[in-house]
């Protein structure tokens, strides 16, 4: 079981996963380091330097609840881009303003607010209407069954990704890797 980190600043999100830390220790360390810091930069470099030293910069927000593999207690998200906070468990969606967090008293778990995450829009198929294209080359059985056993799994396997919305440069990356898998070109 671990806790993850995330700081989205200026479209970007940077990610640290850890041991597992309580709410009421998560609050005070980012209360202390975000005391006497501004909006922008300084909370960044305060957030940044202060919770870790090594973060993975991603394309995308990791929104993990829902999947039977997941290992995580909860989500701690700093939206530096909007100034708020975001806390997200098993239980459910918290955020609170950041401005909050450079005020005395320390916040309390009382003061967040619930919110709940938006689902990805449905793909509406009647965009793509028939005749659909057929290979140019035969494919052989052997190969068919294969591939149609790859892209199934494909569906159990990534279905963490498949049902959360994500930023256009992980879209392109999935798509790349499903059509690489569907033409064996690995």
């Amino acid at each position: 079981m671990s806790t993850t980190f995330q700081i989205i600043f200026e479209g970007r999100v940077y990610v640290y996963t850890r041991r597992i830390l309580g709410f009421e220790d998560v609050i005070g360390k980012a209360y202390r380091l975000l005391q006497g810091t501004s909006k922008g930069a300084s909370a960044f470099d305060a957030l940044h330097q202060g919770i870790a030293t090594k973060w993975i910069l991603q394309d995308d927000v990791v929104k993990p609840f829902g999947d039977k593999r997941q290992l995580l207690t909860f989500v701690c998200s700093f939206n530096l881009d909007r100034d708020v906070l975001c806390y997200s468990d098993e239980s459910g969606h918290i955020q609170l303003p950041l401005d909050r967090l450079r005020k005395p008293p320390q916040p309390q778990r009382q003061e967040f607010t619930p919110f709940e995450i938006v689902p990805p829009a449905q793909l509406d198929l009647a965009e793509f209407p028939p005749p659909y294209h057929s290979p140019s080359t035969p494919i052989s059985a052997r190969r068919l069954a294969f591939l149609s056993r790859i892209l199934s799994d494909f569906a159990e396997q990534w279905r963490h990704i498949l049902r959360s919305s994500y930023a256009e440069s992980t879209f392109r990356r999935l798509a790349k890797a499903i059509v690489s898998l569907a033409t064996c070109e690995f």
